[in-house]
């Protein structure tokens, strides 16, 4: 697997934006994903629609797929423990960090701890 990285980022005015990079491209995460309703605007770093929607299109651009079975049951956790709680100013995930979250959530096995720290998309070793 390459590895894909997440950046969501504010513009001037502070609307957000989130960008997958992958293979030296980059390309908005809106692109990619075909299961929204219009409007279906992202954000985080606090509880809500658009939180949620990000939650929505990681998960399943991170598993790739947004029919596989694991993104309704954890797209509530995945908006509560990560999502909501994301640096306004910015921040970075990488797609196995999202995996292996995911993992620890369905096997119970130890993982890193989520939240990342801003723009570094570094995590703490930890037990789930």
């Amino acid at each position: 697997m390459a590895d894909r990285v997440y950046q969501g980022i504010r513009d001037r005015r502070g609307l957000a934006e989130v960008y997958v990079i992958e293979n030296n491209r980059r390309r908005t995460l809106k692109e990619q994903i075909l299961l929204f309703y219009e409007p279906f605007d992202l954000d985080w770093g606090y509880p809500g629609k658009e939180s949620k929607n990000l939650a929505l299109t990681l998960l399943a651009d991170a598993l790739e797929g947004g029919d596989h079975p694991l993104v309704d049951g954890l797209l509530g956790r995945l908006h509560d423990e990560l999502i909501s709680l994301l640096p306004q100013e910015g921040w970075q995930i990488h797609q196995w960090q999202i995996l292996d979250w995911v993992y620890g959530r369905i096997l119970k096995i130890p993982v890193y701890k989520l939240p990342l720290d801003a723009l570094g998309g570094g995590v703490e070793p930890g037990l789930n």
